[in-house]
């Protein structure tokens, strides 16, 4: 509501804001943009006078009709255009993740079970190396099935392939040492005792590598799996983690103490044969970690298939 644009009783031009007439004093009274301000009859775009008496309309009120008919045409055209029903768009992207998802929890599933299968086969001779093959591809499925458990699940996967690789390598340096030591030997043209010392303190430098290289790597297997164990498998981890150090040491040492035996024998053949005998009987000792360990993965494996894991917010 605002005021007329002049003083119906003296034409007086007039803001809009007045009460009162500055030239005759009468009062005035608000009018709607729309309504002519002497008759009151209502107008219509378009006219300049008002059709009732014929008062002067003024150019606010024409373009205030010109914006309410703007803003009507503006309202039939958004009635007018279709709008898209985004109900009726298929959820194409929810499908692939729920997919996806689907798919690395089957690949984790498969390669817990697998890595149990080969933790039981490691300590026997010959059927090692089917352990090996299993527990390679195992390690490959949960890499790649690592996605649908977490963050800390993946970076702690990716952890454990870098401190099994640091094993790996650590242990190529502990052959070639082990290798530079004897062709040294041979070089050197040392026979006797002599010899004997060197291969036996070279032999028990290799021993010492083999331990450290199998606590890295042991390390390794722990991190691989933590993030989606409970209580109970982390202590089973950190279980086969101890009782395979100290089974490693133990054969080891005993093996040291044989080699060292066997260098200063005068039937070399026949030390070395025994030696050989006691080596495979101390590698079923391998059996102790390898139930920890297969428990710890067979353990997660069910919790997957319950759908405990992986966990939902």
């Amino acid at each position: 509501m605002s005021a007329p644009a002049s003083c119906p009783n003296c034409g007086k031009a007039l803001a809009s804001d007045t009460k009162f007439c500055p030239n005759c004093g009468r009062a005035i009274t608000p009018v709607q943009p729309d309504i002519c301000p002497k008759c009151g009859a209502r107008n219509v775009q378009g006219h300049n006078y008002c059709p009732g008496c014929g008062f002067p309309l003024t150019p606010a009120l024409r373009a205030s009709e010109a914006l309410r008919q703007t803003t009507s045409d503006l309202s039939t055209y958004r009635q007018s255009v279709p709008t898209a029903d985004y109900s009726q768009v298929p959820p194409d992207y929810r499908r692939m993740r729920d997919y996806q998802e689907t798919t690395d929890i089957g690949r984790t599933s498969t390669g817990l079970l697998l890595l149990a299968i080969s933790s039981l086969l490691d300590p026997i001779p010959i059927l090692n190396y089917l352990g090996g093959l299993l527990a390679l591809v195992g390690a490959v499925l949960m890499i790649l099935g690592r996605g649908a458990f977490g963050d800390a699940h993946s970076r702690n996967v990716v952890l454990s392939v870098v401190i099994y690789v640091v094993g790996l390598v650590i242990g190529i340096l502990v052959a070639l040492s082990f290798a530079f030591s004897l062709g040294s030997i041979q070089i050197s043209g040392a026979s006797g005792s002599s010899a004997a010392g060197a291969l036996s303190a070279a032999f028990n430098d290799l021993l010492v590598g083999l331990i450290i290289t199998g606590a890295v790597i042991g390390i390794a297997i722990i991190v691989f799996t933590y993030a989606i164990q409970d209580r109970l498998g982390r202590v089973l981890l950190l279980a086969g983690y101890i009782s395979s150090l100290s089974v490693g040491i133990l054969v080891l040492s005993v093996i040291g103490s044989q080699v060292t035996t066997a260098l200063q024998s005068a039937s070399l053949s026949s030390a070395v044969s025994s030696l050989q005998s006691q080596a495979q009987l101390l590698r079923l000792l391998g059996f102790i970690p390898a139930i920890f360990y297969a428990t710890a993965y067979y353990r997660v494996r069910q919790r997957i298939d319950r759908g405990e894991l992986p966990s939902r917010p």
